[in-house]
């Protein structure tokens, strides 16, 4: 089994996300096709948005805290941590 860190598994996506900390947008530097879904997770497991993958994904509206993004391309799966202020 391998187990890869988060920046491997953006990479094996070809994805790049930043700014980290956020406060308003998510940038996501990426080959984005149609097959391309995301779910924003709280640390409770409550999924507070999801959809298709954008260039550019409002996170104004969440509360100041830690949330996990679940991205997919129908193939893999990669898992990006990030802190809203």
């Amino acid at each position: 089994m391998v187990v890869q860190g988060v920046d491997d598994q953006l990479e094996n996506l070809g994805m790049r996300i930043y700014p980290n900390p956020v406060s308003d947008f998510l940038n996501i530097e990426a080959a984005i096709s149609d097959n391309h879904s995301y779910h924003i997770v709280g640390m409770s497991g409550r999924v507070y948005k999801s959809g298709k993958l954008e260039l550019m994904i409002d996170v104004s509206t969440l509360t100041n805290g830690i949330y996990m993004m679940i991205l997919e391309d129908g193939q893999s799966t990669a898992t990006f941590k990030f802190l809203k202020q």
